[in-house]
């Protein structure tokens, strides 16, 4: 049975995708910069979230713009055309507005 994906889909999905990994990927690079320093505390949680702050309004729009090129070439990885009614971050939100 196809089920049609809520309007906001794309936006709340990609808004999470970019939480998850800008939240890791800075809580790694500030542990492994100021862990020796600082060590595992207080300072270097406050530290990973000032980091995590600056990187989530970047990777969000980043994650908008790239996310149909990833798509198509995912497809075109597993050597296969993208069904007709694949979302991507472009059609989903015009055709249901």
């Amino acid at each position: 049975m196809h089920q049609h994906l809520p309007r906001y889909f794309n936006l709340v999905f990609f808004g999470m995708v970019a939480a998850l990994m800008s939240g890791a990927v800075s809580f790694v690079v500030t542990a492994v910069n100021l862990s020796a320093e600082l060590g595992f505390g207080r300072v270097l949680v406050l530290e990973w979230l000032k980091a995590w702050a600056f990187a989530y309004p970047i990777a969000f729009p980043v994650a908008m713009v790239v996310s149909p090129a990833a798509r198509r070439f995912t497809w075109h990885l597993l050597g296969q055309t993208p069904p007709a009614s694949a979302p991507s971050a472009s059609t989903s939100q015009s055709s249901e507005s």
